[in-house]
């Protein structure tokens, strides 16, 4: 599982990754630190850059 989150999101806070680290000590997560929910739409080169890490494991 990977989380990709968006350092400055209103709607789903930074404060999240704490709780899936706790459901998924497994789980990936990365932080893009300037980004907030429309991540996919306007930091798309760093959410690639996230999926291919993950790919690659």
């Amino acid at each position: 599982m990977t989380a990709i989150w968006g350092g400055v999101d209103p709607i789903i806070p930074l404060r999240a990754v704490g709780l899936l680290g706790l459901w998924n000590r497994d789980a990936r997560q990365e932080v893009v630190a300037e980004a907030d929910h429309g991540l996919p739409y306007t930091h798309r080169k760093e959410l690639a850059d996230a999926i291919r890490a993950a790919l690659r494991g």
